[in-house]
């Protein structure tokens, strides 16, 4: 089993900040140009939501009987015979449930992204996953 925590916002310091910030602008911006409170609560929230992979923590967890991934309070359970091929990628392993590839992979494939733990994820998810040469791309 293997599980690790990413949170990219806690990491780096100075791009948390800098985010921090631009919301901070826009939210003012938006009160300034609408005035109400609420336009620049909701403005500044919005923004935060679309933020919300670098701003809150993602836990993943790998067993062998299959995949989670913790967020928000979520907790996805995926077992490994929902996916099809794995992609390792530079920053993530995508895990895709089609053979070949499909413009609906993206809706449905699951991105778990590495912290500082490349060759382990994808030594172990490449075991489970890719029983054949022809699912590893």
């Amino acid at each position: 089993m293997l599980s690790w925590r990413y949170h990219p916002a806690a990491k780096t310091r100075a791009k948390t900040a800098l985010a921090a910030a631009v919301i901070l602008v826009f939210g003012i911006f938006v009160w300034w140009y609408s005035q109400s409170v609420i336009f620049a609560f909701l403005a500044g929230l919005i923004l935060i939501a679309s933020l919300g992979v670098f701003f809150f923590p993602t836990r993943y967890t790998l067993a062998e009987d299959g995949l989670t991934v913790e967020f928000l309070g979520t907790k996805q359970v995926k077992k490994w015979k929902s996916f099809a091929r794995a992609k390792p990628e530079k920053n993530g392993i995508f895990l895709s449930p089609f053979v070949r590839k499909s413009f609906l992979e993206h809706y449905r494939g699951t991105f778990v992204r590495y912290d500082g733990n490349k060759d382990e994820v994808d030594r172990f998810v490449l075991n489970v996953v890719s029983k054949k040469e022809t699912n590893v791309v």
